[in-house]
């Protein structure tokens, strides 16, 4: 083994590097105060309801017509947002979310 070689691998396996628990455990601290929210995707049933109301649904709601009878909108966070979007989409129908998926 030549002198440089094992000079350079002394001072890797001497030089002070921070522990793997201490950045661990930075991690785990700032995970606990980032938020996320999950994305949702909605679709928008395009034949009306009795009442003469679309109805907005939560991809695999079992109330949901076929997808050939509904809109794609997209992915929502907020149901607030998303009936803000669908309403001014379609501004001359009467939009409601679906029972089931209404947090």
């Amino acid at each position: 083994m030549s002198p440089i070689f094992s000079l350079r691998v002394s001072l890797l396996l001497n030089s002070k590097r921070p522990k793997a628990s201490k950045y661990c455990q930075l991690s785990a601290n700032h995970k606990k105060h980032v938020k996320t929210t999950e994305m949702k995707t909605y679709y928008l049933d395009y034949k009306a309801t009795t009442g003469n109301k679309h109805l907005l649904h939560k991809r695999g709601c079992y109330k949901m017509p076929k997808l050939d009878h509904c809109l794609l909108l997209g992915e929502f966070s907020d149901p607030e947002n998303l009936c803000k979007y669908a309403r001014a989409q379609f501004p001359q129908w009467k939009i409601e979310t679906c029972s089931c998926c209404t947090p």
